[in-house]
């Protein structure tokens, strides 16, 4: 079973903020990325299945922009 987002290897914020110092971006990669059942609810996701165009790097999972 896969635990992760299906979308890390193409994802903008993933590559971008996974190895990110900053305590808030952590904790998205952990809370979305890498929990398969929290994903589902990634604005970044819905964003790419409704304009079929990934939302900028710096969109947070939330759809808060940092």
């Amino acid at each position: 079973m896969r635990d992760k987002c299906e979308f890390l290897q193409i994802c903008g914020f993933f590559r971008h903020y996974r190895a990110d110092a900053g305590v808030r971006a952590a904790t998205w990669v952990r809370m979305y990325c890498e929990n398969v059942d929290k994903s589902k609810t990634c604005e970044r996701k819905q964003v790419l299945a409704q304009t079929g165009s990934p939302p900028p790097d710096n969109m947070a999972p939330t759809g808060q922009m940092l």
